[in-house]
């Protein structure tokens, strides 16, 4: 995985920081979906997914005004060697003032709910 933090400034008071994000395989020769890392096909998984970004989500000075939760679809996670990170833009979960928004989830908490497809 390789994560890049992008700020991209268009001519307001202030720029924008978003996340790409590139999650590879060597063996398949393609870039890989969560839901190739993830069993995320029924909702229920899906459910317990966003579950655990809310319970890993650090929020300490209640600056971000929405929990996070995502779609199978998601594009802004990396994968590490004991972790996924997700990533959330400036904006997504609040004022812009809040910035970004990363959530670590440990693998053993994602193979412990039947989410680690690996």
């Amino acid at each position: 995985s390789a994560r890049f933090t992008i700020y991209s400034y268009q001519g307001g008071a202030h720029g924008l920081t978003y996340y790409k994000c590139f999650n590879f395989s060597v063996q398949r020769a393609e870039q890989l979906k969560l839901s190739d890392l993830l069993y995320l096909k029924q909702k229920k998984e899906l459910q317990v997914l966003n579950k655990l970004l809310v319970k890993y989500f650090e929020n300490p000075d209640q600056c971000f005004s929405e929990m996070p939760s995502i779609t199978p679809d998601f594009e802004f996670f990396s994968y590490q060697n004991d972790s996924f990170i997700f990533s959330f833009s400036d904006n997504s979960l609040g004022d812009y003032v809040c910035g970004t928004a990363e959530i670590k989830i440990p693998l053993w908490e994602l193979k412990q709910n039947g989410l680690l497809r690996l």
